[in-house]
């Protein structure tokens, strides 16, 4: 039984475990110290270089053109770092340095080391191809101190390396990035790598492309990912003169895949119209998703689901994202409109939910009983990817069949096995594409199951709303056998799919309470017997006006000994108020609660022409639904 808390700020259970750490990355060619620039002399300006640096208070800092003296004011400057670096010259004090900083009480320093930018990489001081000068890479593998581990393992080590390409030679640097790859995917094996350097090439460049779309060490530009654009233009090499923007961006921070990119920026500090070197200082701001996300399982009690190593109780409080404000389904603008999945999955984020709902279309998926649709496969990969690095996790329902128009003749054409069989491939390639990522919180098989009636029928769609059909017979045809027979073998059917290829994420079925519809009865997908495959017991709730207490009763007929979620919720046929009521009186029995968004923010819904009362409804609803959560400790994992 489960403790029903009063009061709303008490009425979830929530994890208090300590917020990961972001990790603030500075790349800055600070110009050699001996160069003859006059009023822009380092001598005049290395206070400034080292305030620059201090106002963004980078954790980890790559510095270019870097002297051994300069090197060695910056470290007096800025006593809380360990710095590294030699000459490229003689590997000691001789030339410039690709020197490395990192916050002496955040990291431990478990390896280091250098290597040059030639045909023998080992070689101190070697050049190749048409370099005009001796290049290099220093790096160093360092554990991150901070944070809160949620995987029952200590955080993957930071491969941190820092470079500068030839200013001159284009064969150089085209071989630079493939040393660099190489190099880095050797060294930093099994760490999450960052890179930070003046490239001397702009983006998508040869150089640029080497490095952001090889398959040895997939690495992501975090300025192109995510800085604002900028009007004005992106150059990074200024030659100390802050009217400059117009330019290539040459200077970058790369980071590998296990990254999530917060922010990136070009630093354009400057005073009296001067920047503290001849380029501009680039920043981001990233953190280690395994800090951000942890896979949800159910309590060893069966009570409740838990996360990270120490068993948090975790509470969903999710939206369904289904379709968009114009009714089309993800499917239909996920290729073409990406952009606006990726600022839907952020406003999604900053509503305080920690679960977005997603309903993929079976004909779409599947071109025929035997062929999975390799594209929607490949977009559904980058959609996983999308949660991990947003901070969200997934609930992937299936088989939907919700636009008549994505439905192939062949489908409906199949007998009952076939139609299962088909089914199955579905959830055997879904999982497949989503690897094992617990970024994935649940499969539900089906969105509202029904059975047929006493007598055969030839429609395996019924329920039309809003032009969308979001309930389907699993059969036709009882033929002789009980209801509970056809329920459980097809769920046994799909379950073994999915654990081919996935045992541990949770898989559900989100239902009709007919418990609720009829005021009597009891469940059957999930009754003990015929959902044992089911890991959670999902159900669908919109209760009437003056009439939660009925709701909240019909609720408690799900009790089965798992955790239940309100899979779907919203003031249809209620007030706001008694929706809130629900959700507070509920939590005696319910684990977590799921909404809806349809692709605008409140504000976006308030300015739209001509209003509505749909829009109105839709807008109050999710202002009180990010008042929840800023009022709750919502389980989220960036606090994993």
């Amino acid at each position: 039984m489960k403790i029903h808390f009063i009061a709303l700020v008490a009425f979830f259970s929530f994890v208090t475990v300590s917020d990961a750490a972001d990790l603030r990355v500075m790349s800055f060619n600070i110009r050699f110290g001996t160069a003859n620039d006059g009023e822009n002399h380092w001598d005049k300006r290395r206070e400034f270089v080292a305030e620059t640096i201090a106002r963004f208070d980078p954790d980890l800092l790559g510095t270019q053109e870097t002297l051994e003296f300069q090197k060695e004011f910056l470290s007096k400057k800025l006593p809380k770092y360990t710095s590294f670096g030699v000459g490229r010259e003689d590997g000691g004090q001789a030339g410039e340095m690709t020197a490395i900083f990192y916050k002496t009480d955040r990291f431990e320093c478990v390896d280091q080391g250098h290597f040059w930018l030639s045909e023998m990489p080992q070689v101190v001081g070697s050049k190749s191809w048409d370099s005009s000068l001796p290049r290099m890479a220093s790096w160093v593998k360092l554990r991150d101190r901070s944070g809160t581990p949620v995987s029952g393992k200590s955080k993957r080590p930071i491969f941190f390396i820092n470079t500068h390409f030839d200013h001159i030679g284009k064969q150089a640097r085209e071989e630079s990035a493939r040393i660099l790859i190489e190099k880095s995917a050797e060294l930093g094996d099994e760490c999450d790598v960052i890179i930070t350097g003046d490239f001397n090439a702009a983006a998508e460049s040869i150089p640029h492309r080497t490095l952001f779309t090889n398959d040895k060490l997939p690495l992501t530009d975090t300025y192109a990912k995510a800085a604002p654009k900028d009007s004005r233009g992106e150059a990074t090499f200024s030659g100390f003169n802050a009217d400059v923007f117009d330019g290539n961006r040459i200077d970058w921070i790369a980071v590998s895949k296990n990254w999530r990119i917060e922010s990136a920026s070009i630093d354009r500090t400057a005073k009296e119209g001067r920047t503290p070197s001849d380029h501009y200082p680039v920043t981001a701001v990233v953190s280690q998703k395994a800090d951000r996300m942890g896979r949800i399982r159910v309590s060893d009690d069966g009570e409740h689901f838990v996360v990270g190593p120490a068993n948090e109780k975790f509470t969903l409080w999710g939206v369904n994202y289904d379709h968009d404000a114009d009714g089309r389904l993800l499917e239909e603008y996920w290729f073409d409109e990406w952009e606006t999945v990726e600022n839907d999955f952020s406003e999604i984020k900053a509503l305080g939910a920690n679960c977005v709902r997603i309903h993929l279309q079976f004909g779409l998926f599947i071109d025929s009983p035997e062929k999975p649709n390799q594209k929607s496969l490949e977009q559904l990969r980058k959609l996983v990817s999308l949660a991990e690095s947003t901070g969200v996790y997934l609930d992937i329902t299936g088989l939907a069949c919700y636009h008549k128009k994505h439905i192939p003749e062949w489908y409906d054409a199949l007998n009952e096995a076939e139609r299962w069989r088909a089914q199955a491939l579905f959830w055997n390639e879904v999982t497949k594409a989503c690897n094992a990522s617990q970024a994935v919180f649940c499969f539900d098989l089906m969105n509202e199951p029904v059975m047929p009636a006493a007598e055969p029928t030839r429609e395996w769609l019924l329920g039309e709303l809003g032009g969308k059909f979001f309930v389907q017979r699993i059969s036709l045809d009882l033929a002789g056998r009980s209801r509970e027979q056809v329920a459980e073998a097809w769920i046994r059917q799909m379950t073994d799919a999915i654990r081919e290829h996935d045992k541990e994420t949770l898989v559900t079925v989100g239902v009709i309470p007919w418990v609720h519809v009829f005021g009597a009865g009891k469940p059957l997908f999930h009754d003990p017997k015929i959902g044992k495959p089911l890991d959670f017991v999902s159900v669908h709730f919109y209760p009437k006006k003056g009439e939660v207490d009925k709701a909240i009763s019909a609720l408690r007929a799900y009790e089965v000994g798992k955790p239940i979620v309100v899979e779907e919720m919203f003031p249809l046929n209620c007030s706001e108020d008694e929706l809130i009521q629900f959700v507070e009186e509920s939590s005696v029995v319910a684990d977590g609660w799921i909404s809806f968004y349809w692709g605008r923010t409140s504000e976006e819904l308030r300015s739209a022409h001509p209003p509505t009362l749909g829009t109105a409804l839709t807008a109050s609803w999710l202002d009180r639904f990010k008042k929840i959560s800023e009022k709750l400790i919502i389980t989220t994992p960036s606090q994993l």
